[in-house]
């Protein structure tokens, strides 16, 4: 089985460094799991990661924690993580105008 990036499924577990699997191991595997769940194709393990900071920063709304815990070198790295999608602030807009 070929992976995206072009190496095999064996060289990417070969390529694991203190038995961290390689990124393209987990994407790929990520990938069969999305599909075989009848998962968008959209969907990717890497979107998951904005996610996660994403809903990391609107709860504790500590950008340098959320870089901490993402493990970027650059607080504008996580800034870029973390913009919060148009659909969801209006969303949130639309909610508490409704509550009032």
């Amino acid at each position: 089985m070929i992976i995206k990036s072009g190496i095999s499924h064996d060289e990417a577990y070969l390529k694991m460094k203190e038995n961290i699997p390689h990124k393209c191991t987990v994407s790929h595997q990520f990938k069969v799991f999305a599909q075989k769940a009848g998962l968008s194709d959209d969907i990717t393990f890497h979107s998951l990661r904005h996610t996660f900071a994403v809903r990391h920063w609107i709860e504790h709304r500590d950008i340098n924690l959320t870089k901490q815990v993402l493990g970027h070198s650059s607080v504008v790295v996580t800034e870029i993580y973390t913009r919060i999608p148009i659909d969801y602030l209006k969303n949130v807009i639309s909610i508490r105008s409704q509550k009032s």
